[in-house]
């Protein structure tokens, strides 16, 4: 049996980023596979937060923003809460789930500490937050394939 540190080598970056490719590309349409594809990528590679960005992301498309708040959540709680990016995943599914005032506190948490970075422009997690932040209301349009796109390049990043 292989031990844990093994289990991040038996893919390569590259193949690994080819995954991500194809779990966003079955979200994006759908496909009953995409939470499958993320899950057992999380499982190859639980120290990537690229896996549970797109398992998100399917719940969020799917209509189940409720489950993408509580992978999000345990994910936070269980090691990633220095994972800016998650939070701002997060804070999508919960503005997609309704929690809008949830939502707004964590958005406006993650938009003020990363005011205080350089680099604050280039962040995608802040672009994301902010973006939210300034027009809540068309959520429903971003959680389309379109917002699916942007946060496929997004997790990419993070591979």
């Amino acid at each position: 049996m292989q031990d844990k540190k093994n289990d991040a080598t038996i893919l390569s970056p590259e193949e690994m980023r080819l995954l991500v490719e194809v779990g966003f590309l079955a979200a994006a349409y759908r496909h009953l596979q995409a939470p499958r594809i993320f899950s057992e990528m999380h499982t190859l590679r639980p120290d990537l937060s690229a896996p549970l960005i797109g398992l998100a992301m399917y719940y969020i498309e799917a209509g189940k923003a409720s489950e993408a708040v509580a992978i999000l959540q345990k994910a936070i709680a269980n090691g990633f809460e220095g994972r800016p990016d998650l939070h701002a995943i997060l804070g999508m599914a919960l503005f997609a789930a309704n929690r809008n005032y949830e939502a707004a506190r964590l958005l406006s948490q993650l938009v003020s500490r990363t005011e205080n970075l350089e680099k604050q422009d280039d962040s995608p997690e802040f672009r994301i937050a902010q973006g939210l932040l300034k027009n809540h209301a068309s959520l429903l349009a971003l959680c389309s394939g379109t917002a699916l796109q942007s946060v496929h390049g997004i997790a990419l990043e993070f591979t």
